[in-house]
């Protein structure tokens, strides 16, 4: 595979606080690679970075081998229209419909008919088993239909690439299951690269085909899901059997 995003030597600071400190990652084209690692150790900063919106004080980061770190925002709309970002909470707008909500990239993005945007977007409802959502608003809706309607969105563009940013995190068994299969439907039926930042294990070793963890601004280790599993890294061992105790321990 080849790669479609990659960050070189990245450093950055908020406030003092040293983020990151010379990481390096890849995300290989049509793969399933989970991002792990302690709160505030700077996950969502990496996903951020992959889509410009933060950048960084050294270091570059490369989208299908172009160097788009001193992008100005005209610049990044069209990796915008590649690259998806899936927001923790959804982050659909309150006052629209899920139709107008899923609706909203091809509006500004696209200068389709009317027609052709209701097709997709209904079409997009359908395969995502949502379908008689459409008028209904996200407050209408629970916790799972809302990260469908999300995902909805984030793929009307046909993008080559999606950002997931803890897509389970507040869901139930059978939500998290849902939403699970969908990313994995994404990634075989559609070939969209997906980068997920979770602390659901359980999940992700089912589910991604690389795991990265970072570690103290840096990634501490790649590799495929089964291999870094079995790892002897005292650091990755204690994260993935501290986390996987944790659920164990709530269930």
């Amino acid at each position: 595979m080849n790669d479609i995003i990659e960050l070189k030597n990245i450093v950055k600071s908020f406030e003092g606080n040293d983020v990151c400190k010379g990481l390096n990652l890849t995300v290989e084209k049509g793969e399933i690679l989970a991002l792990i690692g302690g709160s505030g150790s700077g996950k969502t900063v990496i996903l951020r970075h992959m889509i410009g919106l933060h950048k960084p004080d050294s270091g570059k980061v490369l989208f299908e081998g172009k160097d788009i770190t001193d992008y100005d925002e005209n610049e990044l709309i069209a990796v915008r229209t590649k690259i998806a970002y899936l927001f923790q909470n959804g982050a659909l707008f309150d006052s629209l419909s899920v139709f107008e909500n899923v609706a909203y990239p091809l509006r500004e993005h696209t200068k389709l008919p009317e027609e052709e945007i209701q097709k997709r977007v209904l079409e997009e409802l359908k395969h995502l088993k949502i379908e008689g959502t459409e008028d209904l608003y996200p407050s209408d809706l629970s916790g799972g239909m809302q990260r469908r309607v999300a995902f909805a969105r984030a793929i009307i563009l046909k993008p080559d690439v999606i950002l997931f940013d803890e897509p389970t995190t507040g869901l139930d068994p059978f939500n998290i299951h849902n939403v699970v299969e969908s990313i994995r439907d994404l990634n075989r039926e559609r070939g969209i690269t997906c980068v997920v930042v979770t602390h659901d294990m359980q999940s992700m070793m089912k589910l991604a085909d690389r795991i990265a963890m970072l570690h103290k601004g840096v990634i501490r280790t790649v590799g495929p899901t089964e291999e870094v599993r079995a790892l002897k890294d005292p650091v990755v061992e204690s994260f993935i059997t501290g986390i996987e105790a944790k659920v164990n321990t709530n269930d």
